[in-house]
């Protein structure tokens, strides 16, 4: 209806204009709603559309790759030098840590270090608080 009766409205200030200024206007209005329709489902199974189906297959197959793998044992990562849990705030190694809070090597276990780690978490977030304030 508003396009109907758009010309009525304009045409005391358009003249001539009127046709080409209501022609725009139902071409943007027309466009708009169009664009709006597209946009409610982008996972349709038309030529544009998102292909649903695509994306769950290859996560699918990327699921079957990462489980076809026996998982890796944590105390091989966890105590590799290359793992600094609490970069960039705190630089040191698993190993680092578990030296310094138990003076001992032979208590290098995954409990102990889930233990530190929620220890050091806790210490590093009341720091990042404080800074914050």
């Amino acid at each position: 209806l508003y396009l109907l009766f758009l010309p009525l409205e304009i045409y005391s200030a358009f003249k001539w204009l009127t046709i080409p200024c209501t022609v725009f206007a139902c071409f943007l209005y027309i466009g708009f709603l169009e664009i709006g329709q597209e946009i409610e489902n982008p996972f349709n199974y038309d030529e544009n559309d998102l292909d649903l189906d695509l994306f769950c297959l290859q996560i699918q197959r990327e699921l079957a790759e990462i489980t076809a793998h026996p998982a890796p044992d944590p105390s091989g990562f966890i105590f590799s030098q290359f793992n600094q849990p609490f970069a960039p705030h705190d630089r040191r190694t698993a190993i680092d840590i578990l030296r310094e809070n138990k003076n001992t090597e032979d208590h290098q276990s995954v409990a102990d270090v889930r233990q530190t780690l929620v220890k050091n978490y806790q210490l590093i977030s009341e720091a990042t608080f404080r800074k914050k304030r």
